[in-house]
């Protein structure tokens, strides 16, 4: 019920009151609003003045729920569509929703390293000393790195491209069979 309603006078006439209306709580967050066509909202908040509740004239509602690092763990509406989430050290490890979708993800060192999707697609990927060496996908494209004192020097991806910067090497003929696991003739 709008306050417009319930301001309505015994003899049917309104109150004069200036739209349109808000009011806050304690924190300065916006409990209630109304304009004087009798459009409302009114929200609701947790400690840390996160919403955690919505509701408006049409009869749809929200819900959500945080964990103590203010995120949203879960999400629940009136129209029935709900969401959750799963954190681990900060980051999502986990997402599903009432439509059926869900991914969930892995990390190492604070580096993302898996994810994977209800849709089928994945992926992972693999560093060292804070530098990507590897990244491959479900649909087969993938891509590497090479470093050298922290510097890349070699770069190759599954569409053929190459930027190769590495010093050559300086091998005797033995070295360069021992190598091949062969023989090795040089031609010109």
């Amino acid at each position: 019920m709008s306050i417009k309603e319930l301001t309505k006078l015994s003899n049917g006439k309104d109150l004069d009151i200036e739209y349109p209306i808000r009011l806050y709580n304690k924190d300065g967050k916006e409990v209630y609003f109304e304009t004087e066509d009798e459009y409302w909202h009114k929200r609701e908040y947790d400690q840390d003045g996160k919403e955690t509740y919505f509701e408006g004239p049409d009869g749809y509602w929200y819900k959500r729920v945080y964990n103590q690092d203010g995120k949203e763990t879960y999400f629940e509406g009136s129209n029935g569509y709900w969401r959750k989430h799963e954190y681990k050290e900060g980051k999502e490890t986990y997402f599903e929703d009432s439509y059926g979708y869900w991914r969930k993800r892995e990390y190492k060192d604070g580096k993302q390293t898996y994810f994977e999707n209800s849709n089928g697609y994945r992926w992972k990927s693999e560093y060292k000393d804070g530098k990507l060496l590897y990244y491959k996908t479900s649909t087969g494209y993938w891509w590497e790195y090479e470093y050298d004192g922290g510097k890349e020097v070699y770069f190759e991806d599954s569409n053929g491209r190459i930027s190769d910067n590495r010093e050559p090497l300086d091998m005797t003929m033995e070295e360069v069979c021992k190598m091949a696991g062969k023989k090795v003739r040089i031609v010109e």
